[in-house]
Formats: structure tokens, C-alpha cells, sequence
């Protein structure tokens, strides 16, 4: 392929290496844009944990974030529960990534090994409502996950 290529034409050359960018740059959107959707996704989950860790204290939650964590426990619906729960309009991202473990493979395993520094040795997986989203998890811990964090 590099010899291939180095006997392009410069032009045809630049035109080759506009549309890798163009490529990269797409799929670099898509995955963000896939990203945004599952931390969406993961919302009405976080609320529970949210609601039980603020409704004992904010002793652990950094002041930038104090008046996010009072707004969700404030306005927080403890008969609205589940997939469609209207609490989960107010979780941020501060409480997705606290409480929460959501992002690309090697996100994933950089906070499982975060936490195995810490010592933590057991963790909770609290699964999305949908079953093919629930199925996608245990598919991708046990592949790509836990293969690589021992």
C-alpha cells in the first residue's frame, strides 16, 4: 500500500489523505455522539444511587458540584421510578462518572483499574432496563473488560 500510494500524484495523494481525515473525523463524531447516547441511556439507573448517597449527606461531593447534587435531591420524585423517570432530567455528568463506569473499552478499563488501586475488590454492574442493552454489557465486560484487568 505505501508504495502504491507514494506513486500517486501529489494531488491524488492529498485527496487521499483529506478523505482518511474526513473518515476519522466522522467516525470520531459517531462515537461521541454514541457516547452521549448511552450516558443518556444510564440516567434513569444513576437516579436511585444518587438519591440514596445525597439523601445521607454530600459530606463526599466536591463543592463545584454541591449545587447539582442539592438540585437532584431537591426536586428528586421518589414515586417516579424507572426507565422513564422524570429524576433522571437531573443528573449530571458528575453523577454519571461517580457513580457510573460508561465510556469506550479502554475507559471502561482504565476505572476498573483505577478502583483495584483503591482495593476495591467488589463492584455492583447495575444493568440498563432493555435486555439488548443488558446483553451488550455482559458481552463487552467479559470480552474485552475483564480479559484485560485480570
Amino acid at each position: 500500500l505505501a508504495q502504491v500510494v507514494g506513486d500517486k500524484p501529489p494531488d491524488q495523494l492529498s485527496l487521499l489523505r483529506q478523505a482518511a481525515r474526513r473518515k476519522a473525523t466522522l467516525q470520531r463524531q459517531k462515537d461521541e455522539a454514541l457516547l452521549e447516547e448511552v450516558r443518556g441511556a444510564i440516567k434513569p439507573r444513576i437516579t436511585s444511587f444518587a438519591n440514596q448517597n445525597f439523601r445521607v449527606a454530600y459530606h463526599a461531593v466536591p463543592e463545584e458540584f454541591l449545587p447539582e447534587a442539592r438540585a437532584f435531591r431537591e426536586n428528586y420524585d421518589e414515586t417516579d421510578l424507572g426507565p422513564g423517570t422524570e429524576n433522571a432530567k437531573y443528573v449530571t455528568d458528575f453523577m454519571i462518572d461517580r457513580f457510573g463506569i460508561v465510556g469506550t473499552t479502554s475507559d471502561v478499563v482504565s476505572r476498573f483499574e483505577g478502583l483495584a488501586e483503591m482495593n476495591v475488590e467488589t463492584f455492583l454492574v447495575a444493568m440498563p432496563f432493555r435486555l439488548e442493552e443488558r446483553i451488550a454489557i455482559i458481552e463487552m465486560l467479559g470480552r474485552e473488560v475483564l480479559p484485560r484487568i485480570g
